[in-house]
């Protein structure tokens, strides 16, 4: 096998895929630099981060609409 070292920072939400099937992705304590391991050949890697909060935004813009929404049907009202 080959290896790929990625200057990046290594968090678990990264994602790496050869030919769109996943590969664990490894790490390099000292810069915490990203390591993919793959076989000899041509491939097409790719590495994402894949954010497991990212719904958070959207439900923090919707309580913000609804929080607003709220506010100004109580303020008018009055």
């Amino acid at each position: 096998p080959r290896a790929i070292i990625v200057s990046e920072n290594y968090y678990p939400h990264w994602k790496a895929y050869i030919n769109g099937t996943e590969i664990p992705v490894k790490y390099y304590s000292f810069p915490k630099t990203i390591i993919l391991e793959i076989p000899s050949g041509t491939w097409l890697v790719e590495l994402k981060f894949e954010d497991p909060f990212a719904y958070l935004w959207l439900l923090s813009l919707i309580y913000l609409a609804v929080l607003v929404t709220f506010m100004f049907c109580s303020h008018s009202r009055q």
